[in-house]
């Protein structure tokens, strides 16, 4: 029974179901019915026609991270055994703890990196959290005889990683591949630029989940935890082609079958994968779907979830006549959370209450270092944040964060210069979290003052750069620059070698850059 070759259901988006032999471990069961971040992302393929069960009758959950598009709140609160061991990494940030301890679950196991705890007497799990440490995000391998899963849904693998992972090579791998920001779609772009930076985008996500397929030397690979749909009228062409970072399985299989030196797979929710002894994986499908005819399917989609749609956003609190005051001082709260990031951002920013001509603004003023709240200013904001008034008041009470507003899709965003502002959005994303800022702000120290430096070769000169990216502590040590341009091979940023070291695209943190003094001649 112990030796039975694994069987994964797969629940769609990020969800597994695990059996091997005696046990079965469900990570990360997405199945709620108004989908997540305020009904604005939805499960594709659709995994409506899947019972719930699945995930119910199981001995073990794994939650990677606390997402609502991994950890399903409503489904995990109707979880009938709240005994049932909860595997989580051991983040610096509490917050996922915390909100499976809110739900009543009783067993919730904090796992050290890379530590194995014996699920079974022949089967062991391990997690590694991003190495961000402000990031809570996991991935997890189970290790069984003659097997290996690695599944590391949305978390990063740095580079360093891989060798370790490529001494047991994965037998399957499950890794993110499309796309789950709102960078560029929610921004105020033109639509030739609006196309140009989703195709980079879009690149650069295939380029990641070849390389560490590719890195890990995994026999099979599927993508998964992702691409969510969208069916708000405004955002529902983002489901297709050109028009954002959200490809799709079939997209992306005829350039995965070329690139990867792994079996690339397409798996639908429903599916039932299975491990064989002669290294094949069998997928049992329950369910087919066709990829061709998409938009009429999401069209389906779209109408039989538009009472639960509207149910739900009439179910939203109506915004109150002290909105704006309440925004202003829950705004003020999250934006000097961190004195340090509060003196970073060094900006503008309008928090626009509504799309229409008539709308409340606050105007948040940090260009000094410190926080002032405006009614007017004499020049343009660097950054406009518009957001539907009941979603401010979700934001103002303190009942939604900022990072899920953010993920919903539902705002609109403008910026100049186009650069991403770390500080503000590392105030306004983990301001709910002392433990993220504060570890935030070590790494913009460590930018300025970090020891750690490594020597590379810049066409006939040599340079010397902090060995980390000031950004996410991604090892920098192996990239090559290109004209003078080294790019952070985790999220893009590219800092100009002949200008100190300033981040030219991505970011606003600036590179350690230092020219080794000459040798004194002999």
């Amino acid at each position: 029974m112990a030796n039975r070759p694994p069987a994964i259901t797969f629940l769609g988006h990020a969800g597994l179901r695990v059996e091997f032999g005696d046990a079965t471990l469900v990570c990360d069961p997405w199945m709620s019915r108004h989908g997540a971040f305020f009904a604005g992302w939805r499960q594709f393929p659709p995994n409506d026609h899947l019972d719930e069960r699945l995930c119910f009758e199981t001995d073990y959950l794994y939650i990677s991270h606390d997402h609502q598009d991994h950890c399903d709140e409503a489904l995990l609160h109707r979880f009938p055994r709240k005994d049932i061991p909860v595997l989580i990494a051991r983040f610096s940030d509490p917050s996922l703890r915390r909100t499976l301890d809110g739900l009543g679950f009783t067993q919730v196991i904090e796992l050290d990196d890379w530590a194995p705890t014996r699920l079974t007497p022949a089967v062991s799990a391990f997690v590694v959290k991003d190495p961000s440490g402000y990031k809570t995000d996991s991935m997890l391998c189970l290790d069984g005889p003659g097997f290996r899963i690695l599944n590391t849904n949305d978390c990063n693998v740095p580079r360093a990683y891989l060798p370790r992972l490529a001494e047991t090579p994965p037998d399957l791998q499950f890794s993110q591949f499309s796309g789950a920001i709102w960078h560029p779609n929610c921004y105020q772009y033109d639509s030739p630029t609006q196309q140009r930076l989703s195709a980079q985008i879009r690149g650069q996500l295939l380029d990641k989940f070849v390389e560490l397929c590719n890195g890990t030397g995994s026999r099979h690979a599927i993508g998964f935890a992702g691409p969510p749909c969208f069916l708000q009228p405004n955002r529902f062409d983002l489901n297709f082609g050109a028009n954002g970072i959200f490809h799709d399985q079939w997209d992306v299989l005829p350039e995965l079958e070329s690139r990867l030196s792994a079996t690339p797979h397409l798996a639908l929710p429903g599916d039932v994968l299975r491990l064989e002894e002669n290294n094949n994986l069998s997928i049992l499908r329950q369910r087919e779907f066709d990829f061709t005819r998409k938009r009429e399917a999401l069209e389906a989609y779209r109408e039989r979830r538009q009472a639960e749609i509207h149910a739900y956003w009439g179910a939203l609190p109506e915004p109150s006549h002290d909105l704006v005051p309440t925004f202003r001082q829950q705004l003020a709260k999250q934006l000097t959370a961190n004195r340090h990031l509060t003196s970073r951002v060094g900006a503008l920013v309008e928090f626009r209450l509504g799309r229409h001509q008539e709308h409340d603004s606050v105007l948040a003023d940090l260009r000094s270092g410190v926080l002032k709240l405006l009614d007017a200013a004499d020049e343009p904001p660097n950054y406009r944040i518009t957001v539907a008034p009941p979603l401010a008041q979700c934001v103002a009470s303190g009942s939604a964060r900022w990072e899920d507003l953010l993920a919903s899709m539902h705002v609109d965003l403008w910026r100049d210069p186009d650069i991403y502002n770390w500080p503000l959005f590392a105030l306004l994303r983990n301001g709910h979290s002392p433990e993220s800022l504060s570890h935030i702000e070590r790494l913009l120290q460590a930018a300025e003052s970090d020891p750690e430096m490594v020597e590379l070769q810049d066409g006939d000169r040599k340079l010397r750069i902090q060995r980390y990216c000031p950004h996410a502590r991604e090892d920098l040590s192996g990239c090559v620059p290109v004209s003078g341009l080294l790019t952070c091979p985790r999220h893009h940023w590219v800092f100009d070698l002949n200008d100190a070291g300033r981040c030219v695209s991505g970011g606003n943190v600036a590179l350690r850059v230092e020219t080794p003094a000459a040798s004194p001649p002999e």
